[in-house]
């Protein structure tokens, strides 16, 4: 899988890891459409905007194998809660991908012929949830003596709500991806033709 990450990235962070999952795939794709659909997915869910200027992506290294390419990608995204308590919870969203052995190949559909991808494909992700992420109540003259209260007792609810959304999010994402790739899924609704039906009516 890809590099460990950064030693001292939550350095004096406040978080919690909420949910995470691993896709592995190993057959035909098309890894550009893959690429643009979570993109897009992750767009219409606030984790990021669809400027290629603000994407967090920390890392994409092609190489090329005897076998085939192998890809490392990293996306490093975030979710704000603007709704209320603004600025005292965030959501911290890693995507990691590692594609080995990926050739391109011809597939034939409806009498077509389409060029596609093959290979083996790793899909790792991982969310936590920042709490006070900009040190809005900590370094506040009055509210760093109250901060164990306000976010153990007073807001401990509103936590647990946000703490909810992202394992909501985090499977609907999964979903997503496994409907792409026509994987086994869990939801009673499948995510992805949920997604396009609401692209497609707007």
């Amino acid at each position: 899988m890809a590099e460990p990450e950064l030693r001292f990235r939550f350095e004096g962070v406040d978080k919690k890891e909420v949910a995470k999952f691993t896709v592995v795939y190993k057959d035909v794709y098309s890894w550009a459409y893959l690429y643009k659909l979570l993109h897009e997915w992750l767009a219409d869910e606030g984790y990021c905007s669809r400027s290629d200027e603000d994407f967090k992506e920390i890392l994409y290294e092609h190489m090329e194998r005897p076998i085939g390419a192998e890809v490392f990608v990293r996306w490093r995204l975030s979710k704000e809660d603007i709704k209320s308590y603004k600025g005292l919870f965030r959501y911290d969203l890693d995507i990691d991908f590692h594609i080995l052995g990926q050739k391109e190949v011809e597939v034939v559909s409806g009498g077509k012929k389409y060029k596609a991808d093959k290979g083996e494909v790793e899909i790792a992700a991982a969310c936590n949830i920042i709490i006070d992420p900009g040190g809005k109540v900590k370094k506040h003259w009055l509210g760093k003596h109250f901060y164990d209260f306000v976010f153990k007792v007073f807001l401990k609810g509103k936590q647990k709500q946000h703490e909810k959304q992202i394992q909501y999010d985090m499977q609907r994402l999964q979903e997503a991806i496994k409907t792409y790739l026509k994987l086994e899924t869990y939801l009673p609704e499948r995510e992805l033709s949920e997604w396009w039906q609401k692209r497609d009516q707007t």
